[in-house]
């Protein structure tokens, strides 16, 4: 027995040993064949690219993302090939390099399977609806509709002073094409800056009708590629606020004709800017008669305003419409200043401060002349800037003339500003004071999120002319947009309180003086910028404020630690690979750290955050993931974070499956994220996105090979009863690459607790059947699908539906979902829809549509074939949906 015993020790090992060489060498070699596979697909997609450039069009951003993966692969392979090369006796170590290799084959197999379009065509009948108050413009609206029917018009100039509605006018105009049976493929919108981009405008032309390009690209070759797709289709653009003449040439707008049917139409404060582009039609904006002024007023005001019922009161309300001089932009912010003045004496003074002597003061008080339309127009806004009452509130004002013109903030963004100024401590007030910018018509509304505002261009010159002229609050320095290739000279810097550089192209800073009252300094978006020398933080000791987003540097300037005061840190979207130890040690007094999308960040000694102690804001989506469970010299930990007592704003990426067991213990790190993104998790486990993430707004579950179930909503207890104040926040949920996970929506009424759903995407899970819950969800906008291979329904089953689902959904993009036979077996109403996408889904024959479903459609997108296969409920449907058709192939 001791012989067999001996012999059978020593050969179970060896035989093991031998079956995982040979295991390892089988894996090896498939990968070795899949890798030439993907090399030989490469090559073929970059030649189809190369032949459609030659064409004027444009590779997509699937496509770019596609050969950027495999690239990666392609470094990953070499580095596998590395370690096979060096392949130890460790049988533990050898299992980890199999591992390693099964994935990596998920991997190739995922990018050789993978379809896509090579270029990306115009999107038809886009129009894009903007927010506009409609008073007192229909009469010129009216005369406007005139000339887009008129094929001799091409060319129409809209001029006016500023504050005269042109905008307002050039914006309605947009809607009234959307909402009439317009035969336009594309309307272009576009807000010129008063020195324009002309590269810029390309971006935004592109963007539009669906090109993209690298960045070294000179602006002739887009020009033409802009030329290329806009010649193809009947489109009309719309350029709002225009200085001086452009070149549409250059751009690479086709000439509008009256053979073409297109349309320009412009606006701008000059009739000489329509001259020198030849307009056909010179349209001048006048002001409001006096009862269209008093309805816009009076609707400012808040409706119906009681105490005119008393005719003195209602005499001078009269008097102060008419002291506004029928301009929609003066009526605007005063009627907004006045809402909540009860006593006739308030009222009173306003109408006195309105008189013409005001207006000689004010521009007596500047250093430079006015013209005489800002005179008029500054003189009424001064007024409501007294008005605001509150210093701190006219502070974060005037703060907003740090950003360009007609530059969309993220309201959320902006109060992290003032608290870093030291404007206020709480989230809280940073709404408030937000609202009542807006409540006084100083900042707008209505971007591409709920959650942004701009300032009018008229009110920008006007908040800019107080800092940079009148010195209210200090001296600013304002250069943004204006095409620096450097920094201002030293000379301009000396007395400045705040400082912004940003949209520029400076590369670096250096020589400065000494800038004692500097608070902020504002240098995002100069993209090639990459060095600050340590000798400016050494001038510049009171800086609270610093942002460096979107630039070129790769590391933190050690002469940061410098800044005592620091309150407010922004290096989102830079190239930084490391937080040095110093950044805790120094910059005691921070709020506010963004490390948004900073993918090469892989550094982070432990103890660095945990020192952070008045953080507020902390976010590293898309960022550095690599955390440690507990609390470790060599990295930072879950555990540091935990520390954190005051931070209420947290965005985290984690990317092993221990730290994210210990994040999901946590109630205060879950109650206080904003974004989370979980990736690259190797280990088998489950996931739970539970009522607890209750200010979660956006998720990223992706590359969780061996995932075993995600759960969505509910309580962290099972079966515990959801209370009405338990929802998720979620808005936006991504999740890719989940091959094994099964997801489940737990609970009955999914649309109660998971209620502020926007976006949905769905890629490679392959364990989805259906997603019959979203049906439930009231705010869902857009659903991708993609590759899912067990996917046959979006909604299962037709028990309990009505026709009145997916209230708001604008998009549904369905690709590649081999199993897929339905949307809906039920009709519906889909009263948002605008764009269905449906691409190798060669199982869904039948679509979810009657006659009066779908009736703000404006593009089917799919192949030929797959459109002639679908069934209809009679041919009269087919034909009214037949329009909206538009092939892939």
């Amino acid at each position: 027995m001791e012989l067999i015993g001996a012999s059978t020790s020593w050969f179970i090992p060896r035989l093991a040993s031998i079956f995982s060489r040979s295991y390892l060498k089988l894996k090896f070699e498939a990968l070795e064949q899949e890798m030439e596979k993907l090399k030989s697909i490469s090559h073929d997609v970059q030649r189809m690219i190369e032949v459609a450039a030659t064409r004027g069009e444009m590779r997509t951003i699937q496509v770019e993302r596609w050969l950027g993966k495999v690239r990666e692969a392609m470094d990953h392979m070499d580095q596998i090939r590395e370690a096979y090369r060096h392949q130890e006796k460790n049988l533990f170590k050898r299992r980890k390099l199999r591992k390693i290799i099964t994935l990596e084959l998920e991997r190739v197999f995922e990018l050789i399977s993978r379809d896509f379009e090579i270029t990306n065509p115009p999107t038809s009948a886009a129009v894009q609806l903007l927010p506009v108050m409609q008073v007192g413009i229909q009469g010129s609206l009216e005369q406007l509709k005139t000339y887009l029917h008129d094929d001799k018009k091409c060319t129409i100039g809209i001029v006016g002073m500023g504050g005269m509605g042109k905008t307002t006018l050039l914006i309605a105009i947009n809607n009234e094409i959307l909402s009439s049976n317009h035969d336009y493929d594309l309307v272009i919108f576009i807000a010129v800056t008063k020195q324009p981009n002309i590269a810029q405008i390309q971006v935004a032309i592109a963007e539009r009708i669906g090109l993209i390009w690298k960045e070294n690209e000179s602006m002739d070759i887009r020009a033409a590629r802009i030329f290329l797709a806009l010649q193809k289709v009947r489109f009309a653009l719309l350029l709002d606020d225009i200085w001086e003449p452009l070149d549409l040439g250059r751009i690479g707008v086709p000439a509008a004709t009256a053979e073409n049917r297109c349309k320009v139409l412009l606006t701008t404060r000059s009739r000489e800017v329509c001259i020198a582009m030849k307009a056909d039609e010179i349209f001048h904006v006048q002001p409001l008669y006096e009862e269209e002024a008093w309805e816009l007023f009076t609707r400012c005001l808040g409706g119906s305003f009681p105490l005119f019922d008393d005719p003195v009161w209602k005499e001078i309300a009269r008097g102060i419409t008419k002291k506004c001089m029928g301009l929609p932009l003066a009526l605007t912010t005063i009627g907004r200043a006045l809402r909540g003045r009860d006593t006739i004496e308030e009222w009173r003074d306003a109408l006195n401060s309105l008189d013409t002597g005001n207006m000689v003061d004010y521009s007596v008080q500047t250093d430079q002349q006015l013209s005489s339309d800002d005179e008029v127009l500054f003189s009424k806004f001064l007024f409501t800037y007294n008005s605001l009452g509150s210093e701190i509130l006219k502070e974060c004002l005037l703060y907003c003339s740090l950003f360009p013109e007609k530059y969309w903030i993220q309201e959320e963004e902006l109060i992290y500003y003032w608290i870093g100024e030291g404007f206020f401590e709480e989230r809280a007030h940073g709404r408030e004071h937000i609202q009542a910018l807006k409540d006084a018509g100083f900042l707008q509304g209505g971007g591409d999120s709920d959650m942004e505002v701009s300032m009018h261009d008229t009110v920008h010159k006007f908040v800019l002319d107080l800092t940079t002229r009148r010195r209210i609050k200090g001296k600013f320095l304002v250069e943004t947009e204006s095409g620096l290739a450097q920094a201002p000279p030293s000379e301009s810097w000396e007395d400045a309180t705040r400082v912004s550089l940003m949209c520029n192209d400076i590369k670096t800073l250096d020589e400065l003086p000494y800038c004692v009252d500097l608070r902020t300094l504002i240098l995002r978006k100069n993209s090639n910028f990459r060095e600050i020398t340590d000798d400016l933080f050494h001038s510049a000791p009171a800086l609270q404020v610093m942002d460096m987003a979107a630039t070129s540097i790769t590391s933190i300037p050690r002469g940061i630690v410098q800044l005592a005061q620091l309150g407010y840190l922004n290096l989102s979207f830079t190239r930084i690979t490391s937080l040095p130890k110093e950044v805790g040690e120094e910059l005691v007094n921070l709020k506010h750290l963004d490390l948004t999308n900073t993918d090469l960040l892989v550094l982070i000694p432990g103890n660095v955050i945990s020192k952070l102690l008045k953080l507020l804001f902390l976010n590293m989506y898309e960022s550095y993931g690599n955390w440690q469970e507990e609390d470790n010299e060599s990295s930072a930990s879950i555990a540091e974070l935990e520390r954190l007592e005051r931070m209420s704003n947290l965005g985290i990426t984690i990317c092993n499956t221990s730290a994210f067991r210990k994040f999901s213990r946590s109630s205060t790190l879950k109650g206080s994220t904003r974004q989370l993104t979980v990736k690259d998790c190797q280990d088998p486990f489950i996931m739970h996105l539970s009522t607890s993430f209750k200010t979660l707004q956006q998720a990223t579950i992706k590359d969780c090979f061996l995932l075993e179930k995600l759960v969505i909503g509910g309580s962290d207890i099972e079966d515990a009863e959801i209370t009405e104040d338990q929802f998720l926040a979620l808005e936006v949920l991504h999740l890719q690459a989940l091959y094994r996970a099964k997801i489940i929506c737990r609970g009955s009424v999914p649309g109660e607790w998971l209620r502020g759903l926007r976006v949905l995407n769905i890629s490679f899970c392959h364990e989805v059947s259906d997603i019959t819950w979203v049906l439930q969800l009231q705010q869902l906008k857009q659903i991708n699908l993609n590759t899912c291979q067990k996917m046959e329904h979006i909604v299962k089953g037709i028990g309990g539906i009505s026709s009145d689902g997916f209230p708001k959904l604008k998009t549904l993009i369905l690709r590649n979902l081999p199993e897929l036979k339905s949307i809906c077996e039920h009709t519906l109403a889909f009263p948002a829809l605008e764009s269905l996408h449906v691409l190798e889904c060669h199982q869904l024959t039948v679509l979810p549509l009657d006659a009066n479903s779908a009736k703000n459609l404006r593009v089917i997108r799919g192949t030929k074939d797959w459109w002639n296969d679908l069934d209809w409920e009679n041919k009269s449907v087919k034909s009214l949906f037949y329009k909206y058709f538009q092939s892939d192939s």
